[in-house]
């Protein structure tokens, strides 16, 4: 008497397990791409435009600057200056 073979004990064949990493090789590739491409797009927006600030001499004298601010934070400088001699 002959056997008969269920569908779940059948072995895929060869070609289609190619073709199946192929194919996924092929998504990871595209999409390595895009996110690649998103990143570059992003850099170039966060990349801040070189904005040069006229700077003038004055003379130095005492006093008190006049702004107080009692706050919990952090205090950060819009501009800086680094100067030598």
């Amino acid at each position: 008497m002959a056997t008969l073979k269920s569908a779940s004990n059948r072995k895929p064949k060869p070609r289609r397990h190619k073709v199946l990493l192929w194919i996924g090789a092929l998504v990871i590739c595209v999409l390595a791409a895009v996110l690649i491409i998103r990143y570059l797009d992003a850099a170039k927006k966060r990349a801040p435009a070189s904005v040069k600030t006229a700077v003038t001499t004055a003379t130095a004298s005492k006093g008190n600057i006049g702004v107080y601010l009692d706050a919990i934070g952090t205090v950060t400088p819009v501009y800086t200056a680094s100067i030598s001699p």
